[in-house]
């Protein structure tokens, strides 16, 4: 089962303001995970998921994320 507690320690880690998610934190978690993309693609995620364009992640811009990702899997699982 997949919990978000992970996603938490991400936020709190040291290496950047807490509640904040660099560019390069993203990088390494997201290859960590199992990502197997090359690093101009997670990139380009990097950006779309930075709503702000400040160059980092917070926790609205993560949630945000989160929410469309369930909201597109539920409706996969629907027309399945």
């Amino acid at each position: 089962m997949l919990t978000l507690r992970p996603l938490r320690t991400l936020f709190d880690a040291g290496g950047g303001e807490k509640g904040i998610i660099t560019k390069t934190q993203f990088r390494t978690e997201a290859l960590a995970l199992g990502v197997d993309a090359p690093h101009a693609d997670l990139n380009v995620l990097f950006q779309e998921l930075d709503l702000d364009g400040g160059g980092s992640l917070d926790s609205y811009e993560m949630k945000e994320a989160l929410k469309a990702m369930v909201e597109e899997c539920g409706q996969v699982k629907s027309s399945i």
